[in-house]
């Protein structure tokens, strides 16, 4: 009977996993699909200097919203008995520090601006910090969602948000309106998500604070938040080292590369981790199935995320030629390099949601730590050699972080570095060999269309064909998993 009941509450929790990951799938690459058309069309209107500038801020806004989220967002999603207390508690928590946050933007703006020599920073800065003062309206909603496992609602919204945005963004652009097409964009794609979250929430604000529920919180939450805190700070800092000891136009076209790069891995990334910890959170104190679970979804992300990267990689220059034109070509290089270690992310992130779902926000922050020390050294190089050498040093660190992350993996399900190697191994060389083979069509003398055409027809052919004749376990589930999903 017990076992029964197990295999029920399993199939369920498959059911539901499954239609989490239909539904971000959609979600990722319906908004994305559509941010990525209207960033070709931006691109094309758009200088790299006035995307730079952008890049300049982005760090102050990415903080903001780590500091107004504070780490209750996961605290929330991971706690089985979530209260009307504990979701009041947190808005009043995200609203009065995004309120704080922003007075503090909005006066340390002019020294932003006199830290770059850049003297349109200060309006900027205090423009596009507007968000943070409705933090709590955007988070809450969202989380009540993901709890819920219900990613339909969620990518309704982000579809709708991608399409007026962008559009709104374009219009602006053609207007030469410039920068500000961008800062604008961004606003109205905001004010679209608060306003839908909580039309579809319905949820009710009311003036409740509960200590109980902050301290709960605030217990998990805070080391998380010093994780989160040293991340962004850290992913942000090859902006900040490019923004500062070279130009505008360079930054812009570090951005683009590395917006590219993510389209696979960060894509992907996001859709593993908003589905998969919610679900495997459900099963945390069962050993062997958190294990198995974690296995299967490294080894099956990890598939997708080293064909598309290293996809993105062989066919990164005419793809950048044709899409955003020539004056993005440095963009193209920077792209080829970032997308080799861009394609551990998905792995990066699931090793990390097994602290979390796990509640050792502990063990998160002392890895982050780690971290974050291997990975500054490519960034001081970068100052003085420049910023390839700085980002093949970012390639470098990814693996090396694999392994950090990979070990304290070991501790909790007993999933070692050595076994998580070997899983994703094989799948990072055989798409390096099809990478190597497909790139070669790009050195023959035809138009850089054909060059793209080929290039997809024969990496999807080559990719089909090896994983099809080997029997490969993860590539036969995920086709399955694709084709009842198109059936249904």
């Amino acid at each position: 009977m017990c076992k029964d009941k197990i295999s029920t509450e399993e199939s369920s929790l498959k059911e539901k996993a499954i239609n989490g990951v239909k539904w971000t799938f959609v979600d990722q690459v319906g908004s994305l699909g559509i941010s990525f058309i209207v960033g070709i069309v931006l691109a094309r209107l758009l200088e790299p200097s006035e995307y730079g500038l952008i890049g300049m801020v982005t760090i102050f806004t990415a903080i903001a919203t780590v500091f107004t989220d504070s780490g209750f967002g996961q605290a929330m999603v991971r706690k089985s008995d979530l209260t009307e207390e504990d979701k009041l508690t947190a808005f009043w928590f995200s609203s009065s520090m995004g309120l704080f946050i922003y007075i503090l933007l909005f006066f340390s703006a002019p020294y932003v601006a006199i830290f770059y020599k850049e003297s349109q920073l200060t309006s900027i800065l205090r423009v596009t910090s507007i968000p943070i003062l409705f933090s709590g309206l955007l988070t809450i909603p969202n989380i009540i969602f993901t709890r819920e496992i219900n990613f339909k609602v969620i990518t309704k919204i982000s579809i709708s948000r991608a399409i007026i945005s962008g559009c709104v963004g374009i219009y602006m652009a053609i207007m030469g309106y410039g920068v500000w097409a961008l800062i604008v964009q961004n606003l109205i794609s905001y004010l679209i998500a608060i306003i839908l979250f909580n039309y579809f929430c319905r949820w009710k604000i009311k003036i409740i604070f509960s200590k109980t529920s902050f301290h709960y919180l605030w217990g998990f939450g805070s080391k998380m938040l010093i994780s989160s805190l040293l991340n962004t700070i850290y992913n942000n800092l090859y902006q900040i080292v490019i923004g500062k000891f070279y130009s505008a136009a360079d930054l812009g076209q570090y951005q683009r590369g590395q917006s590219y790069s993510g389209l696979f891995s960060n894509t992907l990334t996001q859709v593993v981790q908003r589905v998969s910890f919610p679900t495997l959170s459900k099963i945390q104190n069962d050993a062997e199935r958190l294990k198995y679970g974690y296995q299967k979804i490294i080894k099956m992300s990890m598939l997708v995320s080293c064909l598309g990267s290293m996809a993105l990689a062989a066919m990164a220059k005419p793809l950048i030629v044709v899409l955003i034109g020539e004056k993005w070509m440095q963009a193209a290089d920077y792209l080829q390099i970032i997308s080799l270690g861009a394609l551990l992310y998905p792995a990066h992130a699931i090793n990390l949601n097994v602290l979390t779902v796990m509640g050792r926000s502990d063990l998160f922050l002392k890895i982050e730590i780690i971290k974050k020390i291997i990975g500054i050294f490519p960034i001081v190089i970068g100052i003085f050699f420049g910023i390839k050498v700085m980002l093949w040093g970012g390639v470098i660190s990814s693996f090396l972080c694999f392994a950090v992350n990979a070990h304290e993996s070991k501790k909790l399900i007993n999933y070692s570095f050595e076994e998580q190697f070997r899983d994703i191994i094989p799948f990072i060389v055989i798409s390096l060999f099809i990478a190597a083979f497909v790139y070669c069509i790009s050195l023959l003398s035809i138009s850089l269309g054909l060059v793209i055409i080929l290039q997809s027809v024969l990496f999807f052919s080559l990719s089909y064909c090896y994983f099809q004749l080997t029997k490969n376990v993860e590539f036969l589930e995920l086709k399955k998993i694709i084709i009842n999903s198109l059936r249904k």
